[in-house]
């Protein structure tokens, strides 16, 4: 679906380009060519700004190269806490709505002090 020519094949099939994860194997032209099918389709592009550093890639570059495409590209903006929307703002000058994650567990058990010698993982 980030193949600008699966945009081209199927945009009567969808109303909205929502990206949240799995770009992290398109080029920033790659990206480009996505955001110019969505934009000759006029499908606009919500982008959920989840990672502003990708903590699985060790250099930071090619991640902060797609966001410097997707961050001023998208319609509308959307991360998980206002810390991360400043600093959206901070670099970009875009406001990002700040939508808590829900939490996966309840909070008794994510206040609970860990075991001492527990190893995460």
């Amino acid at each position: 679906m980030l193949d600008p020519a699966w945009v081209d094949a199927h945009e009567a099939e969808f109303d909205v380009c929502h990206l949240h994860f799995g770009f992290d194997a398109q080029s920033p032209a790659a990206l480009t060519a996505l955001i110019a099918a969505l934009r000759r389709h006029g499908k606009p592009l919500v982008y959920t700004a989840h990672d502003l550093r990708n903590p699985h890639q060790a250099d930071p570059d090619p991640h902060l190269a797609a966001l410097d495409v997707l961050v001023p590209a998208a319609d509308r903006l959307i991360t998980l806490t206002p810390g991360a929307a400043a600093e959206i703002t901070s670099r970009w000058n875009r406001r990002a709505t700040a939508l808590p994650h829900p939490h996966v567990v309840e909070p008794p058990l994510i206040t609970r002090p860990a075991r001492p010698g527990k190893a995460f993982g």
